[in-house]
């Protein structure tokens, strides 16, 4: 097989995810602004689901790979190791559009109660859609679909 490769990190980058948490910072100083007699205890359980959502999404990353192997994903804080489908067990692999929303119910780690499995998604609607000989199903986004397209067309047709 020839050595095309695609890689590809993505992070949160949704400007409404940030103004969400903003929103939500500032409603939580409000209150305990507002408040005659707060618990501390509320506060301190308010900023502390708070920084967990907050450094969940700082620290994020949806890594692809697809090589002579076959396609690597990793999805950090999730996965510390790469998840990985190899040639010889895809049945189909594609690049495809997709609704995050209406498909998975949202980014990040998802799964589909419609039959359609998990999804590693960031952002956008586009990914890369694979089955395996063994019926999973896998929806892998990317913001580089042009790329992950050549090179799964070379490896598809090379196997």
């Amino acid at each position: 097989m020839s050595k095309a490769i695609f890689e590809e990190e993505q992070q949160f980058r949704q400007w409404w995810i940030w103004l969400i948490l903003v929103l939500v910072l500032g409603s939580i100083t409000f209150s305990y602004l507002e408040a005659e007699n707060h618990k501390i205890t509320d506060t301190i359980t308010s900023l502390s689901i708070f920084t967990l959502v907050l450094l969940l999404l700082l620290t994020a990353k949806l890594s692809t790979r697809i090589d002579e192997k076959g396609i690597h994903v990793k999805f950090f804080p999730f996965h510390f190791s790469y998840k990985s489908y190899s040639w010889d067990d895809i049945n189909t692999a594609k690049v495809t559009k997709y609704s995050p929303l209406g498909d998975y119910g949202g980014w990040g780690l998802r799964f589909s109660f419609r039959g359609k499995g998990k999804a590693f998604n960031i952002s956008g609607n586009q990914g890369i859609w694979l089955e395996t000989f063994s019926g999973k199903k896998r929806m892998i986004g990317t913001q580089k679909a042009d790329d992950a397209a050549s090179v799964l067309k070379n490896y598809l047709k090379n196997s």
